[in-house]
């Protein structure tokens, strides 16, 4: 098995690239041209190919140079970035999420700022998707999941069930009132394609079996059917953990029963070798304590 090339064979190798000559990479390396050859020479032995064929107007690479003058010119600056930003004290960790979109926009983002408190340090990257966070084919650090918390492979915390419940704008109830169900009845049904079917159990628990959603208002996501709810559209089929806020300030009022439709819940994921990471762990740490102040 062949040993790693040495540094400065790299360094030389990837100076020639960038330079187009052996001479210009020894001034911008402090040594002798000849000293470039030797290690670029070193170089190819190691690998055992050639990366460029030399000739007196300077240097022209190969295929296999190519390739390898473009990934360590990337990884140089990288290092170059990296050590820049620990001299100026603003080194920075980055951790990517996964979320649905109405759990960021409902649950989430609300409380960024009080993350961003507590770790000022560690900057977030939030992708939203309604589908599953797939960690063997994505790029991210930490993803909101809904399940069991069985998933191979992954460290998985709860934090909260899905209980849903009907929820409208106080003036709604006020004009159509003072009974919810007649209230209901005589209102527009808002729901979102991916609830649809949720709206259906939870009448089915409630009782109201003469009501039909497909008599509603459909939209693509659970928030704008929130936002309608809200602006006194009708009736929306609410996740109550992620309409604390709403509930609380009285933009939405919730006057039927709470329903737990099925045994899935929220859960923050990671990878096993990711969980140790201390960014990763502070964060999910936070998630979890402010799952339980809900």
């Amino acid at each position: 098995m062949r040993h790693m090339p040495s540094f400065k064979a790299l360094q030389a190798f990837e100076s020639t690239m960038r330079h187009g000559t052996l001479s210009d990479a020894a001034r911008d390396l402090n040594v002798t041209p000849g000293a470039i050859s030797r290690q670029i020479s070193a170089l190819e032995d190691n690998l055992g190919l050639k990366l460029m064929t030399r000739h007196h107007e300077g240097i022209t690479p190969n295929h296999a140079g190519e390739k390898l003058a473009r990934v360590l010119g990337k990884s140089f600056n990288d290092i170059s970035d990296t050590i820049e930003e620990l001299r100026d004290g603003a080194f920075r960790e980055t951790l990517t999420l996964k979320v649905f979109p109405t759990f960021a926009i409902q649950w989430l983002v609300p409380r960024l700022a009080n993350f961003h408190g507590l770790a000022p340090d560690i900057d977030l990257h939030i992708r939203t998707s309604l589908n599953d966070a797939r960690f063997d084919m994505e790029d991210i650090d930490v993803a909101i999941m809904i399940g069991d918390g069985n998933w191979p492979k992954l460290r998985a915390h709860r934090l909260f069930p899905r209980q849903f419940t009907l929820v409208c704008s106080p003036q709604l109830l006020e004009d159509k009132g003072p009974d919810p169900y007649t209230a209901l009845r005589s209102s527009r049904i808002i729901y979102s394609e991916l609830h649809a079917a949720h709206w259906n159990e939870w009448l089915e628990q409630a009782g109201f079996h003469d009501i039909a959603v497909s008599r509603g208002t459909l939209f693509e996501n659970s928030s704008l059917a929130y936002q309608a709810a809200r602006d006194g559209a009708g009736f929306a089929l609410g996740q109550i953990n992620l309409l604390q806020e709403d509930l609380r300030t009285g933009r939405l009022v919730a006057p039927f029963e709470t329903v737990t439709i099925g045994k899935r819940e929220y859960y923050v994921a990671t990878r096993l070798h990711d969980a140790v990471r201390p960014e990763v762990s502070k964060f999910v740490n936070w998630l979890v304590t402010e799952a339980n102040s809900v």
